[in-house]
């Protein structure tokens, strides 16, 4: 694992959120939840495991995110009350 998301995950203790239980394998240590798990609820810090798809929305402002990716991306940054970060 990266210092920098063990730096984040150890100061802020963030709930981990992805897109589905195929994200992030590399990552299996870590307790992630689905989106879709926790819609509805909300946390101090959140820390989002992006999928291919944000990652291109987010580098390049022309590329357009299909409704579902655009709603899931919402749902996931607006848990957090303080803070959110992108785990890329």
């Amino acid at each position: 694992m990266r210092k920098d998301l063990q730096d984040y995950i150890n100061e802020y203790n963030p709930k981990l959120l992805r897109h589905s239980k195929a994200c992030g394998k590399n990552l299996e240590n870590l307790d992630f939840k689905t989106i879709g798990k926790v819609k509805g609820l909300s946390f101090d810090h959140v820390a989002i495991l992006v999928t291919k798809q944000i990652l291109n929305f987010i580098k390049n402002k022309d590329k357009v995110l299909t409704q579902k990716s655009a709603c899931e991306f919402y749902v996931a940054v607006t848990r957090a009350r303080h803070s959110v970060a992108l785990i890329v």
